[in-house]
């Protein structure tokens, strides 16, 4: 037997492990009058001052109330006309916990038969340690998932990232999109989702046919609709980045490469975000990585290190990590100065290690984990947590 039939095998046994054991409880929609989300009200992004929150609530010619409550002042209350809402909060305080609820005609609406009546966020601090979780390939929405996420909340992180293939095969439940990514990414992501903001970068699997809607638009751009500060491609957020603090975070699209147009000028943007000298230091996270030590599609990040590698190294001094997901298992690499960290081990469904290592590779397991990233004036330090909440591996980078 070939190598390719070798890895076409493990291919097919891993589908078929995936969409017979993994597949998630079938929520049901409660048989009520309740109105119901179809996507359940989160937070996008946050900075000292503002935030931006957002849900799909299809009542169309009817008004969502919102309100806001903060220890800064008394509450707020804002009317809401859109199914899909897209609301900047403003005149925001730093460093203040603040509460929201959006209500339909005084029922607080239910989201595939749970309660999602509440949500939190806290600004941050100026000049504030930070503190955020990485995760990447969660999409089967099983049990290992739902452990892994309670183990985060518990780290208290400021922020969450996600690495992409955030839902897999979205054909299931008769390829009903926001059942699945309930059942895959919000239900099980719920004790974070309400507490915090969530950034994720698009996976190939978030990206497939299946996901797409009746208009072509994958349903990864209906989650995550373009922030009103950050430029778009096609009205898309395709790719982006934040600022927390001094620290810029580009999240890159590799799907440029396979089955997305924009290569070209997704690649000006890195540059010229790059060049950018008003932050301290970058943090890019993506969804295919450079190089893997998986035995499973081991070349696929071929076209982004001939394309980026060069760049990626002229900006050594002011990249402090690189984080990518879609090989299930844990690795760090240092390639030219640089830390990768792969974290795609997400689910139940973990890679087995190759024959041979990646060069730069300096950690690699395969394991089910989380990472769990503290910033602050002069350090990076970046710990990778497993299944029990035991450390992995740890690195600590001089920013």
């Amino acid at each position: 037997m070939t190598t390719i039939e070798r890895i076409m095998n493990r291919r097919t046994f891993l589908k078929l492990l995936s969409m017979i054991a993994l597949l998630p409880r079938d929520f049901r929609l409660k048989q009520s009058d309740s109105p119901q989300f179809l996507i359940p009200p989160t937070t996008l992004h946050v900075t000292e001052t503002s935030a931006v929150v957002y849900w799909w609530l299809p009542t169309t010619g009817l008004n969502a109330k919102l309100t806001l409550k903060g220890n800064d002042n008394s509450p707020r209350e804002l009317s809401i006309s859109d199914e899909k809402a897209l609301v900047i909060l403003d005149d925001l305080a730093p460093g203040v916990e603040y509460v929201y609820q959006v209500e339909l005609n005084g029922q607080f609406p239910l989201y595939f038969d749970a309660d999602w009546s509440t949500v939190r966020f806290t600004t941050p601090e100026p000049d504030a340690p930070m503190r955020f979780a990485v995760i990447g390939d969660s999409g089967y929405g099983d049990d290992v998932t739902l452990q892994l996420v309670a183990h985060m909340a518990a780290h208290e992180p400021d922020f969450l990232l996600h690495t992409g293939d955030m839902v897999y095969f979205s054909e299931a439940y008769g390829n009903d999109l926001p059942r699945n990514w309930a059942l895959k990414f919000y239900l099980p992501f719920q004790p974070l989702l309400q507490q915090m903001p969530h950034y994720a970068a698009i996976g190939n699997h978030d990206n497939e046919a299946a996901t797409r809607d009746a208009n072509g638009l994958t349903f990864y751009y209906t989650a995550y609709p373009p922030l009103l500060d950050m430029p778009t491609f096609e009205e898309r957020r395709s790719w982006y980045s934040f600022r927390r603090g001094d620290v810029q975070f580009l999240s890159v699209n590799t799907q440029t490469f396979y089955n997305e147009r924009g290569l070209a000028e997704q690649d000006a943007w890195l540059r010229e975000r790059l060049a950018d000298e008003t932050a301290r230091t970058n943090i890019i996270f993506s969804h295919i990585p450079f190089r893997t030590s998986s035995s499973v599609h081991p070349g696929d990040g071929n076209p982004s290190q001939s394309q980026w590698r060069d760049l990626f190294a002229a900006y050594a001094d002011r990249i402090a990590l690189v984080l990518n997901g879609h090989s299930h298992l844990y690795e760090r690499l240092l390639i030219d100065r640089i830390t990768h960290i792969t974290t795609g081990g997400g689910s139940a469904v973990i890679y087995p290690v190759g024959d041979s290592h990646a060069a730069g590779s300096q950690f690699v397991t395969s394991q089910a984990h989380f990472v769990i990233v503290d910033i602050d004036n002069t350090a990076l330090t970046a710990k990778a947590y497993g299944l029990d909440n035991s450390l992995l591996d740890e690195v600590r980078l001089e920013i």
